[in-house]
């Protein structure tokens, strides 16, 4: 048996270093623990959702052990600090009848955890944040129907507007933005972009990543959403991520408006899913599709009307991934984590061009920036959308 520790410093490369020490595992076929940090020390970019995927991945592993968090202290202090960190309730919630959830000594948490659970399933049911500011929505499809989040719709159909999502978590967004007593009208300028970014992620979250290839309902299984305000230098950004060259020049983007302090407002918005990836499901229902390569149907399924179909009220299917490189055209940046993939694409320097049929969308790899050699990755479970939408921005 073995441990894979999740470390609170950890960076999106360090994903791949679990992933490999979980495939090293099932080649072996050991079992395996996790163990969660109490806390993120950084708070860097799609960090946070993109170990929710590996501990998904972790799941769906036949050999997985027990969960354990790193704490010993469960006093109610304690666990109201833990909870400020936005990977405890939905991992915990995913894993509760999978694998339990430990201390780091071995103690059961089932029970010191449960108010917590009410407190926070209660805060996402009417739409508000979490601690530190954070919009989290998460669904568990494997939960009962009266445990789904209304502002999603349901377990047989998603709502079918826009404004019914807006009404639902109108609240929770502005509360992203209240502690920024400074800007005043970014609330009224940003919530329809936000809202209509995460009603088309979970729409197509809701179409495809519930199942697997042979229309199983996957058990146990996540969807969600989560949604925070960043301030941060410039300068600091810049340093930061350096070493990625997509993100360096993104935020070195004149067009990003600075405040008197040279800080760069702007929001991080990430939808996951713990479903079977973009490409195995469009394999899945696409017999033509068996040998094409990842990336070509990564580019397929952000490319209009390519996954196109009639749902049951006749709405047209295959305009979600499309209708955000739209919102995203000339101000943002969205990242991609799927399969054995991982890619990119700034919105500033390569903006929106509404694609004519067989023209394929420039993506890029993000690893080695690359538009043509893709880098293979440790096969994860589930899909992330990470974008980065700036708040004060110069229009041209």
């Amino acid at each position: 048996m073995i441990t894979i520790n999740i470390e609170k410093n950890s960076r999106l490369e360090d994903v791949e270093t679990y992933l490999t020490q979980l495939e090293r595992a099932i080649e072996f076929d050991v079992d395996v623990n996790l163990m969660l940090p109490r806390a993120l020390n950084y708070s860097y970019f799609g960090i946070a959702p993109a170990i929710m995927l590996f501990v998904v991945t972790w799941l769906r592993y036949k050999n997985a052990a027990k969960l354990f968090i790193d704490i010993e202290d469960v006093s109610s202090e304690a666990l109201i600090e833990l909870y400020k960190n936005e990977l405890i309730f939905p991992m915990v919630v995913l894993a509760w009848n999978r694998t339990g959830i430990y201390t780091k000594d071995g103690r059961n948490l089932r029970h010191p955890l449960q108010p917590f659970n009410k407190l926070y399933a209660e805060r996402m049911l009417n739409g508000r944040t979490i601690p530190g500011n954070k919009l989290l929505l998460a669904d568990f499809d494997h939960l009962p129907d009266d445990r789904l989040l209304p502002c999603f719709g349901g377990k047989y159909q998603f709502i079918q507007t826009k404004i019914q999502l807006k009404n639902s978590i109108e609240k929770g967004i502005k509360e992203v933005f209240y502690m920024y007593s400074e800007l005043p009208r970014a609330f009224d300028h940003a919530k329809d972009p936000f809202v209509s970014i995460i009603y088309e992620l979970m729409k197509n979250t809701f179409e495809w990543a519930r199942h697997d290839g042979s229309q199983v309902p996957l058990d146990p299984n996540i969807r969600g959403t989560l949604v925070k305000f960043i301030k941060r230098k410039r300068s600091n950004l810049l340093e930061e991520y350096k070493w990625h060259k997509g993100l360096k020049h993104f935020f070195a983007s004149t067009r990003l408006k600075e405040n008197v302090n040279k800080e760069l407002y702007f929001m991080e918005i990430s939808v996951f899913d713990g479903g079977i990836g973009f490409a195995d499901k469009f394999r899945s229902v696409n017999l033509e599709a068996q040998s094409w390569d990842e990336i070509d149907i990564i580019r397929k399924c952000l490319t209009k009307h390519s996954t196109s179909a009639q749902g049951i009220y006749k709405e047209e299917k295959g305009l979600g991934l499309d209708e955000i490189l739209k919102i995203l055209d000339g101000r943002g940046l969205i990242r991609i984590k799927t399969g054995h993939s991982c890619i990119y694409r700034n919105m500033i320097t390569h903006g929106y061009d509404e694609l004519r049929e067989n023209q394929q969308i420039t993506l890029y790899d993000w690893k080695n920036d690359s538009n043509e050699k893709f880098t293979s990755y440790k096969k994860i479970e589930g899909s992330v959308i990470t974008i980065v939408y700036p708040i004060e921005f110069t229009e041209f």
